[in-house]
């Protein structure tokens, strides 16, 4: 789904709900200006689940397909980001359960966005050996979140990844804040078992 340029200027302005409301009514642009407001935070959340960009663009693209055909269904119009959330996250759940015959490559790029899952690099390591073991690092972190549950990597991703708390997890995910709370601990206790004392997921 494309917008063309200036076609969702004149809605920046409005809320989510006053945009879901236009488009129920048939409004495209509306739904677009929806597309441009969301779409960089659920690539965000499925390339963190998926951790391969071509497999996060699909997961995003899918997500507010079905959330347009959907749309009819949303009763609560104001929650729309939370809605759509929960359907990235249920298709990457499903792309997660497939077979997969080649693993992912330790030198698949990282997504281009700002926020990324940090480890803590050695303090002793200095000048352009503490930016190698940096880069080593990452891979590494992202080859143990690859093999998190779906479950599990969810709750990391949403909450180390996007900053969503706990609560705005639990809504999303339609689960209990306790589910959530035990999810992020168990995931964590992995991620510490497979890395050690470099990764801080603490907060």
């Amino acid at each position: 789904m494309n917008t063309a340029p200036g076609t969702t200027s004149a809605y920046g302005d409005q809320t989510d709900a006053d945009l879901v409301r236009r488009a129920k009514e048939g409004d495209e642009r509306a739904f677009e200006s929806l597309f441009g407001r969301h779409h960089k935070r659920i690539f965000s959340i499925a390339y963190g689940m998926l951790r391969n960009e071509a497999d996060a663009a699909d997961a995003t693209q899918e997500a507010f397909v079905r959330a347009y055909r959907s749309l009819a269904r949303l009763e609560a119009e104001g929650a729309f980001g939370g809605w759509l959330a929960q359907i990235a996250v249920n298709i990457c759940r499903d792309i997660l359960k497939r077979p997969r015959v080649i693993s992912r490559s330790l030198d698949e790029p990282v997504a281009s966005d700002e926020s990324e899952y940090r480890l803590e690099v050695p303090d002793d390591a200095i000048g352009p050996e503490r930016a190698s073991l940096d880069r080593e690092l990452q891979q590494v972190l992202r080859k143990a979140i690859g093999s998190l549950t779906p479950d599990h990597q969810a709750v990391i991703t949403m909450h180390h990844l996007e900053g969503m708390d706990v609560l705005d997890i639990a809504d999303v995910l339609g689960v209990s804040e306790g589910t959530i709370k035990s999810r992020l601990s168990r995931a964590r206790a992995e991620l510490r078992r497979k890395l050690g004392y470099y990764v801080n997921l603490d907060t």
